[in-house]
C-alpha cells in the first residue's frame, strides 16, 4: 500500500462525482494511460485541467487520496518509488470524467440543459418526417400545371428546403384529430398529428399539406376548394404508385385517386373537365362545407 505520508485526506468536503454537468466520462483502465496521455488524447492545456476538474484540487498527496478512494478512482496500482497511485486494469471503478472543451481551472462546472419536453423532442421528430417525405424518392410520378401553378417534385423540395432553413417550421400538433395534418400560411407553419409520418397515408398527408406551402411560396390568393383539389391530385399521386391502391375516406380522395390512375397508367393529360370533376369532390366533402366560397390566404413566405 501507498506510504502514510503520501496521501492527505483533502481539507475540504471532496466535490461531488461525477463533476455536475459532466460530458464525458473515461475508463483510466486501458493500458498505458497517464494524465500526460489524457492531457493529450483531449487537448488540455494542462493535465490539472482533468485534475482539478474532478478533485478540485492541487495538492498531489491529496490527489492520491481521491486516485486511491474506492469511490472515486479506486486506484491500487503505484509508481516505481511508491509515492504515487497510477492508473491500471485493477483500478475499480476508475471512471475520470473530462471538462468541456471551453472550461477552465476556476470557472463553474457547466449545468447540463433540461430535458427536452415532448413537444419538443415530437417537433424535433416532425420536421425530420416532413424533410425525409419531401426528400424522397416518391415525388417524381407528381408533375402537373394547373391554373398556373407548377406541382412536381422540384417544386415540392423547394419547400423542403424552406423547412431546412427554418422559414417554415414544422410542430406536433397533440389537439389535430388521428391521421390529420395542416398548413398554416399565416404562420409558415406545419402542423402534424402523427411525427413520425408512421404510415403510407400519414406520409401521403405531408405531401397534401406541402402543396399548399407551394401555393403560399408563390403568393397568389386561389379558392379553397381549388387549392384543396391540387393538393389531393398530388396526395394521389405520391400514394398510388408507392402503395398500389386508391386513396379512399372521402368523395376528395376517391375522385383523385381515379384522376391519378388515369394520369398515371393510361396516360392521360390533367383536363379542365378532370379539374372541375375534383373540385365539386372537395366540395361534397362534408369537412369543407364550411368553406364554400372561401379564400385561401396564400401571402407568401419571407
Amino acid at each position: 500500500m501507498i506510504k502514510s505520508e503520501y496521501v492527505k485526506v483533502p481539507s475540504t468536503p471532496p466535490p461531488p462525482f461525477p463533476p455536475p454537468g459532466y460530458l464525458t466520462a473515461h475508463d483510466i483502465r486501458d493500458a498505458n494511460q497517464s494524465w500526460g496521455t489524457l492531457q493529450a488524447l483531449y487537448g488540455r492545456e494542462s493535465a490539472w485541467d482533468i485534475i482539478i476538474y474532478n478533485f478540485n484540487t492541487t495538492d498531489p498527496k491529496e490527489v492520491n487520496w481521491y486516485m486511491g478512494n474506492p469511490l472515486y478512482l479506486g486506484c491500487v496500482r503505484t509508481t516505481g518509488d511508491r509515492k504515487n497511485f497510477r492508473f491500471s486494469a485493477k483500478a475499480n471503478p476508475g471512471i475520470l470524467y473530462i471538462p468541456p472543451a471551453a472550461w477552465r481551472p476556476g470557472t463553474p462546472a457547466p449545468v447540463p440543459p433540461p430535458p427536452a419536453t415532448e413537444q419538443q423532442t415530437k417537433d424535433i421528430a416532425a420536421k425530420a418526417s416532413v424533410l425525409r417525405v419531401l426528400r424522397g424518392g416518391g415525388l417524381g410520378h407528381i408533375r402537373f400545371i394547373w391554373n398556373g401553378a407548377t406541382i412536381d417534385r422540384a417544386a415540392l423540395q423547394r419547400i423542403a428546403d424552406l423547412v431546412d432553413t427554418g422559414r417554415i417550421s414544422v410542430c406536433w400538433d397533440p389537439l389535430l384529430s388521428a391521421g390529420q395534418a395542416a398548413y398554416e400560411s399565416d404562420g409558415n407553419t406545419f402542423f402534424l398529428s402523427d411525427p413520425y409520418a408512421s404510415t403510407p397515408f400519414a406520409e401521403a398527408i405531408i405531401v397534401h399539406e406541402a402543396v399548399h406551402a407551394v401555393l403560399d411560396l408563390r403568393g397568389k390568393s386561389m379558392y379553397v376548394m381549388e387549392s384543396e383539389a391540387i393538393a389531393y391530385l398530388t396526395q394521389a399521386l405520391y400514394f398510388l404508385p408507392r402503395n398500389g391502391r386508391h386513396l379512399t375516406g372521402s368523395k376528395a380522395l376517391t375522385v383523385a385517386s381515379e384522376i391519378a390512375d388515369r394520369m398515371l397508367y393510361k396516360n392521360e393529360s390533367l383536363g379542365l373537365v378532370a379539374q372541375g370533376a375534383l373540385i365539386a369532390a372537395v366540395f361534397l366533402t362534408p369537412i369543407y362545407h364550411n368553406d364554400r366560397g372561401s379564400t385561401a390566404r396564400y401571402n407568401g413566405i419571407p
